[in-house]
């Protein structure tokens, strides 16, 4: 073969392998381009089926909150029914001050058609202490013996006995001695505040100055309870339980005090 046809021959085969390599470059960036296009299918199917888990997730949360406010609101209507039983007001609680026995009142609560009533009456419970004349007070100023008169005195008087209690008594006394603390002007006020703060039925407590201390005795004390308070220490027969209390500070200043009690 001579030079000129071995040239052709090189020259064909590069051209050749010149062609082959473009034709792998072209095979080549086709499938690049045609994976590039899955991929970014793939992608997008993806990324809506996790737009769509979100929405889902969203749309669950918001019924359980709806749920909740649901059983809240239940709850708050359920409390405000029950209120008027755990809160019902006490029922024939009468109170006097000053010398003057108060008139008896009732209070009932209501609430509309949704105010159940108590089972039974809202009444304060006490357990007194029951006591007799050997029992002698120790409070300042009080007159042991006059107080003690004063009960069988009163009980003599009665168709029904009340039985003295400890709690009473002490009751009597304090408002006996804020009564002459306040003396008369203020007696009446000054008692019936302190009272508010017992859970007592019923009381009367004065000042009787007719007499001076050193000549004061029980009879005075009782004539002017039997005179005055009558209708309510003497007569009334819905308490069971009492407690007189005398304190006696200085001229004019015999103080006396009726607590009565179911």
């Amino acid at each position: 073969m001579d030079d000129d046809s071995k040239k052709i021959l090189i020259l064909r085969i590069v051209v050749g392998f010149l062609v082959f390599v473009a034709i792998m470059i072209f095979v080549i960036i086709v499938l690049a381009i045609k994976n590039g296009n899955k991929r970014a299918e793939d992608l997008e199917t993806t990324t809506r089926r996790t737009l769509s888990g979100e929405v889902e997730t969203s749309s669950s949360s918001s019924s359980s909150e709806s749920t909740s406010v649901s059983s809240s609101s239940s709850t708050s209507t359920s409390t405000t029914t029950q209120a008027p039983q755990t809160e019902a007001p006490t029922q024939g609680t009468t109170k006097s001050g000053g010398g003057s026995s108060g008139g008896g009142s009732s209070s009932s609560g209501g609430g509309g058609s949704s105010y159940t009533p108590p089972t039974s009456p809202v009444i304060p419970q006490h357990n007194f202490t029951v006591i007799t004349s050997g029992n002698a007070t120790n409070y300042k100023d009080a007159n042991n013996t006059i107080e003690w008169d004063v009960v069988n005195k009163i009980n003599n008087a009665r168709s029904k006995k009340l039985k003295v209690a400890a709690e009473l008594r002490t009751a009597a006394e304090r408002l006996a001695e804020t009564c002459c603390n306040g003396g008369i002007g203020f007696c009446a006020q000054d008692t019936s505040a302190l009272f508010d703060t017992m859970d007592f039925d019923q009381y009367v407590a004065y000042i009787d100055s007719t007499k001076y201390t050193k000549d004061y005795s029980s009879n005075d004390a009782f004539n002017t309870i039997s005179s005055k308070y009558k209708s309510l220490v003497i007569d009334n027969n819905n308490y069971n339980y009492m407690g007189v209390g005398v304190i006696q500070k200085g001229q004019l200043k015999n103080c006396i005090a009726v607590v009565v009690n179911e």
